[in-house]
């Protein structure tokens, strides 16, 4: 058995398109939108 914690983000801000002068431009902020638990049972002995 394994878990892992995640936490899910969505953008702040609309990216805004390239254009012929300047590549797309991203702004890194982010808003929370919720966290999860991940959990992954596997047992590789049986095959």
């Amino acid at each position: 058995m394994d878990e892992q914690p995640v936490q899910f983000q969505r953008e702040g801000r609309v990216p805004h398109p390239a254009t012929l002068e300047r590549e797309k431009r991203v702004d890194y902020e982010y808003e929370r939108a919720g966290t999860a638990s991940l959990f992954v049972f596997a047992e590789p002995l049986a095959g």
